[in-house]
């Protein structure tokens, strides 16, 4: 895991600070997916700041970056705490229209929910009259803040047409390593496009992110060996999620140490 900057450290205390003060349920701060609140308003500022890249160096960070995110989490309309006591952010959209004219909305909101902590996050971006953009898409993660499952709804509309893509994504629950994605027209898993992914290998297994995995087919699904869960497990030693990766490979902290 790469070292924080003292900037990072200190826009993180101030954030979850603020979501305690402001009574967010003990849920959401307990889950380790919590670091992603911080993530999102980085990488909205980094983006502001500088289109297309991902990272900036710690002068940069600690001159543009860091203000930048305070102004937003300092902010009331852009990062609260609901009534709910669950965690709204409300970001400006970054794109605008040729006549720098925009109706858009970009939020993200963290809920609790019995099994963890879902995330939705919802683009809405109009321009040039009939064109639209919108999508919206829901994680769900576990007590220990691993993706479980995904639903996006993707729609694009201009002059010639409009079209809505629904994606479902889940983890097999016998192996936690694949992912499993159905594709419809229609708001339904059922007669949709059914494709596999293998992502043992991924850096980022406790996401389903089929980019960092290999497509299958489902016949060729293979479970893990005890030396490969192992390897995963020490991979990712120093992760946040390292209980939560652990609990997904079966793998308790005694048979970790042996």
């Amino acid at each position: 895991m790469c070292k924080k900057s003292l900037e990072r450290i200190e826009a993180e205390g101030e954030i979850f600070s603020k979501l305690e003060r402001e009574s967010c349920d003990w849920l959401l701060l307990s889950n380790p997916r919590k670091v992603d609140i911080v993530n999102q308003i980085e990488k909205y500022c980094i983006q502001w700041y500088s289109p297309g890249r991902k990272s900036v160096g710690d002068v940069e960070y600690k001159k543009f970056i860091l203000p930048r995110m305070q102004m937003l989490y300092n902010n009331d309309y852009h990062f609260r705490v609901t009534d709910e006591r669950n965690v709204l952010i409300s970001l400006p959209l970054l794109q605008e229209d040729d006549y720098g004219r925009q109706e858009t909305k970009k939020e993200i909101q963290y809920n609790k929910i019995d099994k963890g902590m879902e995330k939705v996050s919802i683009l809405d971006y109009r321009r040039h009259g009939i064109d639209r953009i919108f999508k919206s898409v829901r994680y769900l993660y576990d007590l220990n803040g691993i993706e479980m499952e995904r639903y996006a709804e993707k729609l694009k509309r201009d002059s010639e047409g409009s079209k809505t893509i629904y994606v479902f994504k889940e983890r097999l629950k016998d192996n936690p390593h694949i992912i499993k994605i159905i594709k419809n027209f229609k708001k339904t898993k059922e007669n949709g496009q059914v494709s596999y992914y293998d992502i043992r290998k991924s850096q980022h297994i406790e996401d389903l992110d089929e980019k960092q995995g290999e497509r299958i087919e489902e016949k060729d699904i293979t479970s893990l060996t005890e030396d490969e869960k192992q390897d995963i497990v020490k991979r990712k030693k120093e992760s946040v999620y390292q209980k939560g990766i652990r609990s997904l490979m079966g793998i308790g902290i005694e048979q970790e140490n042996r």
